[in-house]
């Protein structure tokens, strides 16, 4: 799991639009060729960022999905018990018509 600052930090780069940085990446040239072939040789650096962009967002989407499951279980007993209570309730209502 990601620690929740790595995630934070990961979010705030996805969320800002700086400007852009030459690179160099080596990719396997049947990569390559599919990328090409997708979005053409003009535009193979849009292809690559949006890419990028994706995984990143879905890192940090299932970083956020953890904690939020972490926490659940971490209450499930007190939420399930108030869940039953709150049933009990409504169930005496319905008896009471």
């Amino acid at each position: 799991m990601i620690p929740p600052a790595r995630a934070a930090r990961l979010q705030q780069l996805l969320s800002s639009r700086s400007k852009k940085t030459k690179v160099s990446i080596s990719v396997s040239a049947d990569l390559l060729a599919a990328a090409d072939e997708l979005a053409g040789k003009s535009r193979r650096s849009e292809l690559f960022e949006r890419s990028v962009r994706s995984l990143l967002r879905r890192v940090v989407r299932r970083a956020r999905h953890e904690r939020e499951l972490a926490l659940l279980n971490k209450h499930a007993d007190s939420l399930n018990a108030a869940a039953v209570e709150t049933l009990e309730f409504q169930s005496d209502l319905d008896d009471d018509e």
